[in-house]
């Protein structure tokens, strides 16, 4: 009873963008990504999850936002991919913690990432990485 209750005390709001004029010429993302919060430390039981970009087969999705977290501790996540670079897939992505509170405050990170599981935030309350997309069981 104790998972169930945490479960549908953990919010989630996932969406995710489609391409916008300039974005275009952008390549596919070399990796599948996922953005993964974790309530509590990492590799917690709690968590949400989303894909992150995708070009392929005419889908061009290059921009999203994750809010995940309890009442009084609900991040924000917003991501962009940008490209590619030395063939890492770079990212800018931006959190606004607590963004359920009128004290919110606003962290940013650009990400290079090469396939290896990355921390891109961490405090008490949430730890938010970015890795490769599970495989499909």
């Amino acid at each position: 009873m104790h998972a169930y209750r945490l479960l549908a005390a953990t919010v989630a709001l996932v969406m995710a963008g489609v391409v916008s004029a300039g974005d275009e010429k952008l390549p596919p993302p070399g990796f599948k990504a996922s953005l993964v919060c974790f309530n509590g430390k990492d590799d917690s039981g709690s968590n949400c999850r989303i894909t992150m970009a995708k070009i392929e087969d005419g889908l061009k999705v290059v921009t999203g936002k994750l809010s995940c977290g309890f009442k009084g501790a609900v991040s924000e996540i917003t991501w962009t991919y940008r490209g590619q670079k030395d063939g890492k897939d770079l990212y800018h992505v931006v959190r606004k913690f607590p963004s359920d509170s009128n004290d919110a405050s606003t962290s940013e990170a650009d990400v290079s990432f090469d396939g290896k599981r990355q921390v891109l935030f961490e405090d008490q309350a949430q730890c938010i990485v970015i890795e490769v997309q599970p495989a499909k069981k």
